[in-house]
This record gives structure tokens, C-alpha cells and sequence, in this order.
């Protein structure tokens, strides 16, 4: 678990000091608690919850704190949906699921690219540590792309380069077919790189910007200034730097016990009976530091494998946008493999304008293999039937 030191220090309880209420704490039963927060120290969190009343929870009962979600029943995220959220950042994305926003500097690195960003300076990564590099978002989004057998270069003009990518820098240099190809940086969109995924932090800040980055530490500074403590380089050293509190949107104190199932991946869809054809379901977010959304379009039944897990929980929501027709059933359900018998039921709910969200936190039986959500139709027919999966996480470590 994460030591961390005071994160925001109050002379007193009372809230006419606090900064707008900004995360939700996560602990280590799933159970979730909006909380404008006090302080963080070693051994606990203090905070102020939805009642306005103080509390204190052990820090080695949390997982994590999560953005307080909009109460904007279930759209899911907007700006990323309308193509100006992380999706669109320049950053580079490394193997383990950090981020950087920022821009490349295109100077000489062996064996390594430069990268500039706001908070950090200038960094120097080794290539074998890079999973994509994103120049023109708009042109070429990689979110969601798997790696290849090979690396790839997207350039503006639509065409793709593969093979093995030898630098970055003054000119991307790629042996493909036994020859070197040499590029301008000013025609590339997007590089993928073919490298294995490397263990994720323990421990990860994620910054409103889309920054992800493991952490050893965390603290205000005075004037709402949150001093983080980052892992650099061997032999145990680390870098602090600062940014505003409002500018830390999730901490993970232990991510590998949580994992989003936005991240998993859906393993198969279909529309329900008598629908012909159905939209896939949308992922968004869920990157690295995100829970994120998924939505589902309509009446039909949508199936994730899963790792061992002991608890999942999260919100259905019917989104704004169905609440004048909307009416469905939700059922979530698991069975311990493929081709066997006999789902067990965790949740079912109705979803309607009188009640357009519920939350869920359940035990999983031992075993769960697959997870099955099911929307099925409600009095009116499909007309508006969606929900949204918000903030669905797997307890799965100990």
C-alpha cells in the first residue's frame, strides 16, 4: 500500500474552507463514498461525506479515490465522445500503461525518443518501453488498437509503414523488408510499437490532462498544491513535482486489485430476440487511472471473460437522453466457463424515469469465469432502451 503524507491540511472541520467535493473513495469492499477531502496521512484519510459530516476511514481499507461523477445520468462522457477528450491529447503511452501528455522534442536519443511535457520537463524513454506515440489524434486515434506482430507507422497521408521501427527523432527510421526507410516527423500521424505489455505501477496518479504516472508519495504543499513523489530510474530515486489539488483526478493506491471491466475487452454481443441487428456496445475510457463507461445501445446481451475476482461492483444508469421512453430490465449474471450450465444472477434492476440508476456491489461466487449483462425490453417496447455501465471495477488481488 501507497505511504502517503497529508493532502489537504484544514486548521478545522468546517467546510466553508474545503475545495469543491472532487472524489469518491473506493475501499476494499468496493464500497464507494463521495468525500471532499481532508488530509491523507500514512495510516488514514480524512474527509467530509455527502451528509457533511466528518469522517475518517484507515488508509489500508482504501483502493482508491475516484472523480466524483457528474450527476448527468449516465451521458457518457461527453468530451470524449465528442472527440475532445483523451482520446484527442498528444502523449506518448508506455508499456505499462503510463501516459504523458505532451509533445515529442525529435532530438537524438539512442535507442530512445525525447518527450517535453508540462510537468516533468523533458524525459529521454527507451523504445522498448513505448507502446504508441500519438502526433495527430485527430487523423489516426489509437485508442483502442491492439499492437501488431510488427511495428506500425501511420502517416497523414493515410498510408501505413510496418516493420521495426530503429529511431525517433530528426527522422523516424524504420527497417521494413530489409530496407531502412527514413520519415519526417512532420509526416507522421501515429506510431504503434510492437512491444510486450509490461507490469502496470502499483501505485499511479492520473492528472485531468490524461496523464497517467506511478507515484511513491503524495502531499499538499499549502494553496491547494499537491506535491507527488515519482519513481525515476534505478537505485530507488525519485522526482517531486507539483500541480494543483483540482488537477489530481484519481489516485490508485493498489491497482492491481482493481481491475476495470471496461478494460477487458467485450468478448461477444447480440441483440436480443427479434431485433435483427443491434450497434456495438461503446467503451468509453477506461484507460490507465479510469474506471470508464460502457454503454449499451440496446436490448441485448453482452459477455466478458473474466480473471479471478472476488466482488464487482459499479452503476447502471438509462441516460438522459431515454428517459421519456426508456424502460428496460437489466441483469447481470456470471457461470463459472464457457458452455456451462446454470448462471447465477448478481443484479437485476428496472430502469425508468422514476428510478434512472442503481448502484451494485456483490460477492462473486467462487470460480466466475464469464459475465453476462442482459437489457431486455420493458412494457413500451425498445424504444430508448440503453443503459450505461459506469465505474464497473473487479476486486481481483488481494
Amino acid at each position: 500500500m501507497l505511504a502517503c503524507v497529508p493532502l489537504f491540511a484544514a486548521a478545522a472541520l468546517g467546510v466553508g474552507v474545503l475545495q469543491p467535493a472532487g472524489h469518491v473513495i473506493v475501499d476494499a469492499g468496493l464500497n464507494r463514498t463521495p468525500a471532499e477531502i481532508l488530509e491523507i496521512t500514512p495510516e488514514r484519510i480524512r474527509y467530509i461525506d455527502r451528509e457533511r459530516t466528518p469522517r475518517t476511514v484507515a488508509l489500508s481499507e482504501v483502493l482508491a479515490l475516484l472523480p466524483a461523477r457528474p450527476d448527468d445520468l449516465g451521458e457518457p462522457v461527453a468530451a470524449e465522445a465528442s472527440g475532445r477528450g483523451l482520446a484527442v491529447r498528444i502523449a506518448v503511452e508506455l508499456t505499462d500503461g503510463q501516459r504523458f501528455v505532451g509533445k515529442p522534442a525529435f532530438t537524438e536519443v539512442k535507442d530512445g525518443l525525447a518527450w517535453d511535457t508540462r510537468m516533468f520537463g523533458r524525459l529521454e524513454l527507451p523504445l522498448e518501453r513505448v507502446r504508441s506515440i500519438s502526433l495527430h489524434p485527430e487523423v489516426v486515434d489509437l485508442a483502442g488498437r491492439a499492437a501488431g506482430k510488427d511495428d506500425e507507422v501511420d502517416l497523414l497521408n493515410g498510408d501505413r509503414v510496418a516493420g521495426l521501427v530503429e529511431a525517433f527523432g530528426p527522422a523516424v527510421v524504420v527497417e521494413s523488408g530489409g530496407q531502412r526507410i527514413t520519415i519526417g516527423p512532420d509526416r507522421v500521424a501515429a506510431v504503434m510499437l510492437a512491444n510486450p505489455d509490461a507490469a502496470p505501477p502499483r501505485s499511479l496518479a492520473r492528472l485531468e490532462d490524461g496523464a497517467v504516472f506511478a507515484i511513491e508519495g503524495i502531499r499538499t504543499t499549502g494553496e491547494a498544491r499537491v506535491e507527488l513523489m515519482r519513481p525515476e530510474g534505478a537505485g530507488g530515486k525519485s522526482r517531486k513535482v507539483t500541480a494543483a489539488l483540482g488537477e489530481v483526478a484519481a489516485v490508485w493506491f493498489d491497482a492491481p486489485r482493481l481491475t476495470p471491466l471496461s478494460r477487458l475487452g467485450i468478448d461477444r454481443y447480440e441483440a436480443s430476440p427479434g431485433r435483427r441487428w443491434t450497434r456495438a456496445p461503446r467503451i468509453y475510457g477506461g484507460e490507465m487511472g479510469s474506471a470508464g463507461d460502457i454503454e449499451v445501445p440496446g436490448p441485448m446481451t453482452v459477455e466478458w471473460v473474466l480473471p479471478p475476482a472476488q466482488r464487482f461492483a459499479g452503476t447502471l444508469v438509462l441516460p438522459r437522453r431515454s428517459l421519456e421512453w426508456g424502460d428496460g430490465e437489466v441483469t447481470i449474471e456470471v457461470r463459472p466457463a464457457k458452455g456451462a450450465e446454470g448462471w447465477t444472477t448478481l443484479v437485476k434492476e428496472r430502469l425508468n424515469a422514476a428510478r434512472p440508476s442503481a448502484e451494485f456491489n456483490v460477492e462473486l461466487p467462487a470460480g466466475p469465469a464469464r459475465l453476462r449483462l442482459k437489457l431486455e425490453p420493458g412494457a413500451d417496447g425498445t424504444i430508448q432502451d440503453r443503459v450505461v455501465l459506469r465505474d464497473a471495477v473487479l476486486l481481483t488481488g488481494k
